[in-house]
């Protein structure tokens, strides 16, 4: 009876868990489940976080970076025209009035009356007239005096051009004075009109122009009297009015000067110094 009664109790003891059979590991609690549950899921959310922050910096850097580049200011490495130095075309150092004078009216070519004045004033920069020098005293005065008078500037590209015949005559009629100071500088001597022609005439030609060179003629202003210069820019001015730009000046000079120039080419040639 008593080894019956303890199957009996070892069977429902076995039913009813509380004896574990030998080798079996013992069943975690459920708080034990728990813990373990809660701490994968901890951390679980723990490397999703760090995952989620890693992508995040990523994309903020990678966004931070893309915007700094987008935005980056584009550099202006134009020149502005505005600008831009206007070309030199001052005669070299030591050019002597003439030479300026020449600047001045190759710079204004083609000005017309309205425009000459201005055009003679800006272009006194770029001709070297920013000093007190001597020669470039001159040549200011003879472009004051054109433009004051209103003295339009006929086109150098086109030596035809009909408004050289009004640049000449209203030269002759106002600015003589000041055109003989810039011939010779204002030094005189001896030299009679028709002397004063032939000593240009003798001149050694502009290889470039084929007419005599500005520090020739000089030389043969300066060794005539001013009177006589007077008369050989009048004389000159005249005959110019109908024969600039021709293809033989000297030839069209001989067939105009007693037709539209007779009494400037009496007093150059009947004139006594």
């Amino acid at each position: 009876m008593r080894i019956s009664h303890l199957v009996i109790i070892f069977s429902l003891a076995l039913s009813a868990g509380i004896i574990t059979a030998c080798g079996e590991d013992t069943p975690a609690g459920n708080d034990a489940v728990a813990t373990d549950t809660t701490q994968a899921g901890d951390q679980a959310g723990a490397d999703a976080l760090a995952a989620d922050t890693a992508a995040s910096e990523d994309t903020t850097a990678s966004e931070d970076t893309a915007a700094s580049e987008d935005t980056a200011a584009p550099v202006d490495t134009a020149t502005p025209e505005d600008t831009a130095t206007p070309e030199d075309t001052a005669p070299p150092a030591g050019a002597i009035c003439m030479d300026h004078v020449d600047c001045l009216l190759n710079t204004c070519s083609g000005s017309s009356a309205d425009d000459a004045a201005a055009c003679l004033t800006e272009a006194a920069a770029t001709c070297g007239l920013g000093d007190e020098d001597a020669e470039h005293g001159f040549a200011k005065d003879v472009a004051t005096c054109l433009g004051e008078n209103a003295c339009s500037i006929g086109d150098t590209n086109n030596m035809t051009d009909e408004s050289w015949k009004d640049f000449y005559k209203c030269a002759s009629n106002n600015c003589v004075d000041k055109m003989v100071t810039c011939y010779s500088g204002g030094q005189a001597a001896d030299n009679d009109c028709e002397a004063l022609r032939l000593c240009v005439k003798t001149c050694e030609p502009d290889f470039i122009t084929g007419e005599a060179t500005n520090a020739c003629v000089r030389s043969c202003a300066e060794a005539s009297t001013e009177e006589s210069l007077t008369l050989y820019l009048d004389l000159e001015l005249c005959v110019a009015q109908q024969c600039h730009g021709q293809a033989d000046y000297d030839s069209c000079f001989a067939q105009s000067v007693g037709i539209f120039c007779p009494n400037e080419q009496d007093l150059c040639y009947g004139t006594e110094n």
